[in-house]
Parts: structure tokens; sequence; C-alpha cells
């Protein structure tokens, strides 16, 4: 959108990182946030100048070279955080093949669809927000607010039809992958929702909800199992 850089994911990411390390820091677990990875697979943005984009397969090899060379420094358990709903296939696909090599054991972690399950709970806005709405811009606010700037917000509302059962992006839950084309002309200010409404009290809940899911997923497939 107009009030957010176009960083928001890398650095959401990085500080979700951040975030699930201390915790679990205090738990006595040791994790380390490791480097975040800038670009990632960003097609449908492309209209929106400044957007760089990866092929699917540049990304694959990019994620299984960092988990290569983590690997050699010692690392067996890598977390992957996907804040970038475009890199859904490429990180399953790279964790596969890292995986199966015997490289390092590799889980990516997907918080869309649990952060998402929140909103109509926590956000002010009654109506569906999505790519740099409400929540994303909460977030925002909590990680890094001196690059948010809501008196540039606009609203919008992109009309939807009728869904059908499971009719929705695997990274949000759903069961149906259909390639996005141009982000543009679906919303033209380059957000859906109402970011104008964000505030950083619910950046911070929903940042919670995310650390809380992270932990107790990293503690049953690393920890516990």
């Amino acid at each position: 959108g107009h009030h957010m850089p176009l960083g928001t994911d890398t650095i959401q990411g990085a500080d979700g990182a951040r975030r699930i390390a201390a915790r679990l820091e205090q738990e006595g677990i040791l994790a380390l946030p490791g480097p975040a990875i800038p670009f990632g697979v960003s097609d449908e943005y492309m209209s929106f100048p400044g957007t760089v984009t990866l092929r699917p397969s540049t990304l694959m090899a990019v994620l299984r070279d960092v988990c290569s060379s983590l690997a050699r420094h010692g690392f067996r358990k890598i977390a992957l955080l996907m804040p970038h709903d475009g890199n859904f296939g490429a990180m399953h696909a790279a964790a596969q093949e890292i995986t199966a090599e015997g490289i390092a054991r590799v889980l990516v972690l997907n918080w869309l669809p649990v952060v998402r399950s929140h909103y109509p709970q926590i956000l002010a806005s009654k109506r569906p927000e999505g790519h740099g709405g409400e929540g994303e811009t909460a977030r925002m606010l909590a990680s890094q607010p001196e690059l948010v700037h809501l008196d540039r917000a606009v609203a919008c509302h992109p009309e939807r039809r009728e869904p059908l059962p499971w009719d929705i992006p695997p990274y949000f839950g759903g069961a149906v992958f259909d390639a996005p084309v141009d982000f543009r002309a679906l919303a033209p200010p380059g957000s859906i929702g109402d970011p104008g409404l964000a505030t950083r009290e619910t950046g911070e809940k929903l940042h919670a909800i995310i650390t809380e899911w992270a932990c107790d997923i990293i503690k049953r497939h690393f920890v516990n199992a």
C-alpha cells in the first residue's frame, strides 16, 4: 500500500524470528534467529515500482544454499518462517529436498492462517482484511513504527464472489491454488482492507499469537518429538 515500505514482509519475518527465539530462551531452549532473505516470489506485485521478484526455482536454490551453509556450521534443526504467501510452494519444496538429503531437518512455519483466524476478535474492522490491511499494518506498527505512515493509508475493499468450500489458497488453509497475476487490478492502492484502523496495541496482540503458536510447534517437532 501507500503507507508501508516494500520491505514489510522481511521486517515482520525478522522481528518474528527474534520474538520466537527470545520466548524459547525464556523456557531454556536455545534458538538463534537466522538471516532474513529479503527477496521472494512476488510476480503479482511487479506493477508496483520497486518490487523485486525471484523465480520459485531461484528461491529454492537460495534456501538450499543457506540451509546447507548453516548445517555445515552444526545447525541440524532449522525452522523457516513464511511471512510472505508467494514463497509458500518454494519453501515447502526446498524443505522436502533438504530434509530428504539428510542435510538438516527443516520445518516451514506459515503463520498466516493462524493469525488471520483471530482477526474477527481482535481487529476493529468488521470487513475482510488482507494484504497491507489493518492486521499487517498493526504488526508493522509494533515492529518498526517509523516506517508506517497512516496518513497515506487508503481503504480498499474489493468485491468478493460468493465463496465455495475450501476455495482459498493453501497458504490461508484452503485447497485451491490459482496463481495470482496482477494485484493492482484487484486492489489499486496495493492493500486490502482499512489500514487506517491499525494500532500498535493490536499489532502486539497479533505478534503474541504468532509467537506462542510458533514456539508450541517448534517444541513439538524439534524438542519434544
